[in-house]
């Protein structure tokens, strides 16, 4: 499993805490530090059923066309949502630890 992390997200932080006591085994891609590839960025917008909404902060991002966005997001990452946690084609924008929890029980149930 990945998460998309920025350590100096309160979110991201407790997303990756609860993993880590879960003891996931997890990639940790810091996002800010290596910038994700438009293949990531796709495999992640897939994983969310193409809801581009879901995976942007900006809100005018929101409403700029799909490749216009990805483009974007690839050259300035600070965009991206997060935590967003990655498994196989299972993706989740987990902002609260209700949700990273639901995501990592639904992969327990899945094993």
């Amino acid at each position: 499993m990945q998460i998309y992390h920025n350590p100096r997200c309160s979110k991201s932080r407790q997303a990756l805490a609860l993993c880590q006591e879960r003891d996931v085994d997890l990639e940790v891609v810091e996002y800010l530090k290596e910038k994700p590839t438009r293949k990531a960025l796709e495999t992640i917008l897939s994983g969310l059923d193409g809801d581009l909404k879901q995976m942007t902060r900006a809100a005018d991002l929101k409403k700029a066309g799909l490749e216009a966005t990805l483009d974007l997001l690839v050259e300035r990452p600070e965009f991206l949502q997060r935590p967003i946690l990655v498994d196989g084609e299972r993706v989740s924008v987990a902002r609260s630890p209700e949700a990273v929890a639901e995501f990592l029980d639904a992969q327990n149930r899945g094993k």
